[in-house]
């Protein structure tokens, strides 16, 4: 497996942090904020291709993704 970048996206008045993670070329967005520009704006600047949008938890107002038509997974809990 080759380098995997990682981007950090923190709005302040929410208090809330989501993520980029792109290995080879193909990223995942990690609980994404309302705003899915940055995203895609950032993927387009590393010439990344987003496949994929993970929530860790719901955000019940941010669901922009869901419209996307990219894979969409809630994680489960489970034990470790």
């Amino acid at each position: 497996m080759g380098s995997v970048r990682v981007e950090r996206f923190y709005l302040g008045c929410l208090a809330h942090a989501s993520y980029m993670v792109a290995p080879e070329g193909v990223a995942a967005v990690i609980d994404p904020q309302r705003d899915v520009g940055i995203y895609i704006e950032t993927a387009a600047r590393n010439g990344w291709t987003i496949q994929h949008v993970i929530e860790t938890h719901l955000h019940a107002d941010f669901d922009a993704w869901k419209t996307a038509n990219l894979p969409y997974v809630v994680a489960e809990s489970v034990a470790v």
